[in-house]
């Protein structure tokens, strides 16, 4: 249970929660921004160009989170504003996405830039900076999976009619998909190791980079 890594490691309890909820929140801010982008004010009329985790998360995502490790979030959406009709869907959706992996390039720059002791001894900010690359990955990863609710879906069923068709049907259905990739075929497992393969790549990308 993740609430037992607050008895083991608080210190890493804590720091997951503020990575993730950062994380969601900017993940969400980012698709109500892009839909103001083209044309479509519901987010913002409901309040969501926030960064408050009790709008952004709300209280039940906040509990699943402490107690589980597991968080979302929702920002509501009109595809009929949309200037550019699929092709603003596809860009609202994949804004989420995009915003987690910049995170992860952020939090990778940061430790390229620190020194290294301070990355050895384990102080607290490489910790944050190490959690946000991985976690931040991870949500990329998850997210761009083409199952309803995920953006992955968002993404792709405007330009696939069946799927737009049978979406409310979908959606029934994208929880149990999700909840059997995850505690059967060890779905988890394989997002942290791509997590980290893509960690590592852009950890190398980024070394040369910043050195130059």
């Amino acid at each position: 249970m993740f609430i037992e890594l607050l008895l083991e490691n608080w210190l890493l309890y804590l720091t997951i929660i503020v990575v993730v909820i950062v994380s969601v929140c900017l993940h969400e801010f980012a698709h109500a921004l892009a839909a103001q982008s083209q044309g479509d004010t519901t987010a913002k009329n409901a309040g969501y160009l926030t960064l408050n985790p009790w709008v952004q998360m709300g209280p039940y995502s906040l509990l699943f989170l402490f107690f589980a490790g597991i968080a979302w979030g929702v920002t509501p959406t009109n595809p009929s504003y949309f200037r550019f009709g699929k092709l603003s869907e596809t860009l609202v959706a994949f804004s989420g996405p995009l915003m987690n992996i910049l995170l992860m390039f952020l939090c990778i720059a940061g430790l390229v830039l620190m020194p290294d002791e301070s990355i050895l001894r384990q102080d607290w900010l490489a910790i944050v900076l190490k959690v946000g690359a991985q976690l931040n990955a991870v949500l990329f990863l998850l997210n761009i999976l083409p199952i309803p609710p995920l953006d992955g879906f968002a993404m792709l069923s405007p330009w696939l009619p069946f799927l737009k068709n049978n979406e409310a049907k979908l959606s029934q259905y994208g929880f149990f998909i999700l909840i059997l990739l995850f505690f059967v075929l060890r779905l988890g497992e394989w997002l942290f190791d791509a997590a980290s393969d893509i960690n590592r790549w852009a950890y190398g990308l980024l070394s040369n980079g910043l050195a130059i």
